[in-house]
C-alpha cells in the first residue's frame, strides 16, 4: 500500500508561505493531506504547523495564529530595555500560549489526533545544571540534530517530552526565544542544523514501513533566492538586528557570541534548503519507489524570517498567490493529483 509523506520547512515568518500553499493543495486535492499522510516531519516553524493541523485547526485559524506568534515571538524589542528580558517575557507567553492549545497531552507519545505519525527535528548539547555546555567550546554550538516523534523508533529512546516541550524543543529560535532546557540537555530551533526536512522525512518512512512500499513525498519550502542572485543572504538584515539588540544592556559578550554564531548557522540552513530540494532530487531519483513533489515559492526580494507586521504579511500572501497562479504549479498540483488517485491515497483511510 502506498503511503503518503509529508516535510514541511523552518523559516519563521515566512511559514505563511508554507501555510497558503499547504491550503491551497488541499483545495485543489480536495484531501486534507495533513490528517490523509502516514507521516508528517518538520523543522521549527514547520513542527509548529504539523502540530496544530493534526489539532485540527484549519488554514484560517494558522494564518491568525501566524499573525499572534509573529508581534509575540518577534516583537517588544527596544533600545531602553535588556533584550534579555524581552526575550524571556515572550518566551512565557509562548508557553502560555502553547500550554492553552495543547497542555492536555502530557506526553509526545500519546499524541494522536490523528493516524498520521508525526515527528519534529531539533538541535540539542548536554549542558550542565547551570546552562552551560558540557562542551568548553560551547562558542561554536556542539549541537547535533535530534529526531522527536510519537511514535517508537529502534534507532533512538522514546521521548519523554510533552506536546508543549516539544514544540519549544524545536521552535526555539534562537535570540528570540530562550532555550529549552530538560535534563541536562538544551534544544535550539531545528532549523539550525536542517530546515528541509524531507531526507529525514525518507529515512523515517523507510524504517517504518520498509524499503518496498511506494512512497509519496510531499516537500513544502517557505520560499528561497534564485541561485544566481546572491545578494540577497548579504542584504539580509537579521543578523545585525540580532547584534544591536544584544549589545542593549547585554554585557555577557560569551553569550552574546554564541547566539550571533547560532542565528548565522540557522540563516545558512535556511538559505541551503533549495540546495537541499536540488540534492533531494537526485537522492529520490535512486530511489524506484519514491515521487517526489517539491512546492516553494521563488523569492524576489529579501524577507527575514522576523518580518511580522502587517504589510510584511500581505506581501508574503501576494507572493504566495503569484506562485500558485504560475502555470508550472498548477502543473505540478495536476501531477500530484494523478499520483494520489493512481495510488488509491485520495478517498482512503490513513493506515
Amino acid at each position: 500500500m502506498a503511503k503518503l509523506i509529508i516535510s514541511l520547512d523552518g523559516g519563521g515568518m515566512r511559514g505563511l508561505l508554507a501555510v497558503s500553499i499547504l491550503s491551497h493543495l488541499e483545495k485543489q486535492l480536495g484531501f486534507d493531506l495533513t490528517s490523509g499522510a502516514d507521516l508528517v516531519g518538520g523543522a521549527s516553524t514547520g513542527g509548529i504547523v504539523a502540530f496544530c493541523k493534526a489539532l485540527g485547526i484549519p488554514t484560517i485559524g494558522l494564518e491568525n495564529l501566524y499573525s499572534g506568534l509573529g508581534s509575540l515571538i518577534f516583537g517588544g524589542f527596544s533600545s531602553t530595555r535588556a533584550a534579555s528580558v524581552t526575550v524571556k517575557e515572550n518566551t512565557d507567553k509562548l508557553e502560555q500560549q502553547m500550554l492553552a492549545m495543547f497542555g492536555s497531552f502530557s506526553r509526545l507519545s500519546k499524541f494522536k489526533p490523528t493516524n498520521s505519525k508525526l515527528f519534529v527535528i531539533t538541535s540539542s548539547r548536554q549542558v550542565t545544571s547551570t546552562g552551560e555546555s558540557v562542551d568548553l567550546d560551547s562558542v561554536h554550538h556542539p549541537y547535533t540534530l535530534e529526531i522527536l516523534a510519537n511514535y517508537s523508533s529502534t534507532k533512538r529512546p522514546d521521548t519523554t517530552l510533552s506536546v508543549v516541550e516539544t514544540i519549544r524543543a524545536t521552535g526555539a529560535l534562537p535570540f528570540y526565544l530562550n532555550p529549552f532546557i530538560r535534563d541536562g540537555k538544551e534544544y535550539v530551533d531545528g532549523g539550525v542544523l536542517l530546515n528541509n526536512t524531507a531526507s529525514i522525512a525518507l529515512e523515517e518512512a523507510k524504517q517504518l514501513f520498509g524499503d518496498t512500499e511506494k512512497l509519496i513525498i510531499i516537500s513544502i519550502g517557505t520560499g528561497y533566492y534564485n541561485n544566481n542572485n546572491n545578494t540577497n543572504n548579504n542584504n539580509s538584515k537579521l543578523i545585525e538586528k540580532i547584534t544591536n539588540n544584544l549589545l542593549t544592556n547585554n554585557n555577557n559578550n560569551k553569550n552574546n557570541n554564541i547566539i550571533i554564531n547560532l542565528t548565522k548557522t540557522f540563516q545558512d540552513s535556511l538559505f541551503k534548503s533549495h540546495q537541499q530540494h536540488l540534492e533531494n532530487v537526485e537522492l529520490f531519483k535512486q530511489q524506484n519507489n519514491v515521487s517526489y513533489f517539491r512546492f516553494d515559492v521563488e523569492l524576489d526580494r529579501v524577507i527575514d524570517i522576523d518580518d511580522h507586521d502587517t504589510t510584511d504579511i500581505h506581501n508574503l500572501k501576494h507572493l504566495a498567490s503569484l506562485y500558485l497562479d504560475n502555470p508550472n504549479t498548477k502543473e505540478s498540483v495536476a501531477q500530484l493529483l494523478q499520483v494520489l488517485q493512481e495510488t488509491n491515497i485520495i478517498g482512503r483511510s490513513s493506515a
